[in-house]
Parts: C-alpha cells; sequence; structure tokens
C-alpha cells in the first residue's frame, strides 16, 4: 500500500529514516507487525492526513526518554513489549505525588513509571516480597500524601499493549467511582460497577486465566478449595497431595495472577472467574 501512496505524493513520501524530524512529517508504521517507517510532508491537508492515519499507525513522540518512549508504543501502538524481563506488575496511581518511583523501589528492584490519562502506571519487576497494601496508611497518615493505589494484574510479553492499554482504561473509570486508598485485581471484580466488570473479566481472562488453566489441575484445585471452605488440609487431602505442595502452587497461582487464594475475596474474585469462564 505505501507503494500507491508514493504515486500519489511521490517525493513527499520518505523511507529508509535515519532521523526523525517531526516538525516537517508525519510518521506511519508501514504495516501494523514490522518496524519500516515511512514519513509524508505535513504540507498535505488535514483530510489527507487522517485517511493516512486510518489505514496505518502513527508513530509519535511520547518521551524522550528511550526506553519509556517505547513503552508508549507498546501501549498506544501494539509495538513489541519493552521490558527485558519476560513478565511485569501494573500499579496504578492517581496522585499529584511525582516521587512515587523510588518509594516503589522499596517493594521491587525494578520499576518503570509513566503517566497515562493523569494516572501514575508503574512496571515493577522482581518484587522483595513485602506487602505493599500495608504501606499504604503510611504514605497517607504519616507523609500526608493523597493518593489512590490500585494493585494490578500481572502480565507476560505475551500478551498486546492493547490489552493492556484497556485494561488501564477500565482501572481508570474503577478508580474515579471508589475513594478507597488500596484496591486490588479481586477488588473491580467484587465492586458494584457492572459497566466495568464485562470488560475487565475478558480482560482478565486473556491475561490471566489462559496461561494458568491450560493445566486443568490447577482449576481443579481451586475448585475443590471452594467446595472445602478454603480448608488448605482438606483440600490437599482431597486432591491426594502434600499440603505444602498445594500451598506452593497458592503461590505460583499468585505470581502469576495476583489473586491470592489465601484471602478471601481473593478466593471468591477468582473462583467466580473460572465459573463464569472456565465452564
Amino acid at each position: 500500500m505505501v507503494e500507491k501512496l508514493i504515486k500519489i505524493y511521490k517525493n513527499k513520501i520518505i523511507q529508509n529514516i535515519k532521523e526523525f524530524d517531526y516538525n516537517k512529517y508525519y510518521y506511519f508504521y508501514s504495516n501494523n507487525y514490522n518496524d519500516e517507517v515511512f514519513g509524508i510532508e505535513k504540507t498535505i491537508s488535514e483530510n489527507e492526513y487522517h485517511l493516512i492515519k486510518s489505514s496505518y499507525i502513527e508513530k509519535r513522540i511520547y518521551n524522550n526518554c528511550g526506553s519509556i518512549q517505547k513503552i508508549y508504543e507498546y501501549l498506544f501502538e501494539n509495538r513489541p513489549y519493552p521490558f527485558k524481563n519476560k513478565k511485569a506488575k501494573i500499579l496504578v496511581i492517581d496522585s499529584t505525588y511525582p516521587e512515587f518511583k523510588e518509594l516503589l523501589l522499596s517493594f521491587y528492584k525494578e520499576v518503570e513509571l509513566i503517566l497515562i490519562d493523569n494516572l501514575y502506571v508503574a512496571f515493577c519487576f522482581e518484587s522483595y516480597n513485602s506487602d505493599i497494601s500495608s504501606f499504604i496508611s503510611t504514605l497517607s497518615d504519616d507523609l500526608g500524601i493523597n493518593f489512590k493505589l490500585h494493585d494490578g494484574i500481572t502480565f507476560t510479553n505475551e500478551i498486546k499493549g492493547s490489552m493492556i492499554r484497556n485494561y488501564l482504561g477500565v482501572i481508570k473509570v474503577f478508580l474515579s467511582n471508589n475513594e478507597e486508598l488500596y484496591t486490588d485485581v479481586a477488588g473491580v471484580l467484587l465492586s458494584n460497577n457492572s459497566e466495568i466488570i464485562k470488560e475487565y473479566i475478558t480482560i482478565i481472562e486473556e491475561c490471566l486465566l489462559k496461561p494458568i488453566l491450560k493445566d486443568s489441575i490447577t482449576k481443579d484445585i481451586i475448585l475443590t478449595y471452594f467446595k472445602n471452605d478454603l480448608n488448605v488440609s482438606k483440600t490437599a487431602k482431597d486432591l491426594y497431595i502434600n499440603r505444602n505442595s498445594l500451598l506452593n502452587k497458592f503461590e505460583y497461582i499468585y505470581k502469576e495472577t495476583g489473586f491470592n487464594l489465601q484471602k478471601f475475596n481473593h478466593a471468591c474474585a477468582i473462583y467466580l472467574l473460572i465459573l463464569y469462564k472456565g465452564n
């Protein structure tokens, strides 16, 4: 299709770009699946620009930092997964306090923080196994910081950026209707906001449930655990496995999804998800 544009616009189209001049050109990816970019002079009409934009993904400058730019491109342009770690944890922060990255480094080895729709979005890696929820009241009471923090999903490098962008859109609506300082993945599902729950379930299924439910044993463990009123010992006995092995499986599920089966609301949430999507 770029060849057709070249025939129409001739020398207004540039290819094999080594440096970007955003003052003179609009830039677009040649298609959705490779990194080839072409530019077209900004002398074209607004209607022509929007027509081209309807057929190609536009390449834009979101941030002058290269690593942050790649995160925005991943979210908004479906570019490749931008992190060296194969798994990322999301925290969403509604606050005007700019130093959250330094605070989060107390809980995670690496943190990338960006701003989207007036919310800070933190991509966190390699947890120190500290419970961030216990730290929330300290931030609010001792430091006087006004904020709301959503302890979000963990996702892998196999998830498209558009899916994460949709997730962030759901969380923005959720936070705007929720006054709690701290919320997590289970809180959204168990909320009364029917407008977002259906979309949230679709996202959670794609990002979280599909990976862990590839193994039918995992589903049986969760259903048996709930059938036994969240009794670990009885569940282990019914499944003919060691109690510690069952707890290790719970830890695996928590690391993969953010759902802690030893928390009642988390267990209820993932059980409902399985009933809704797993049968």
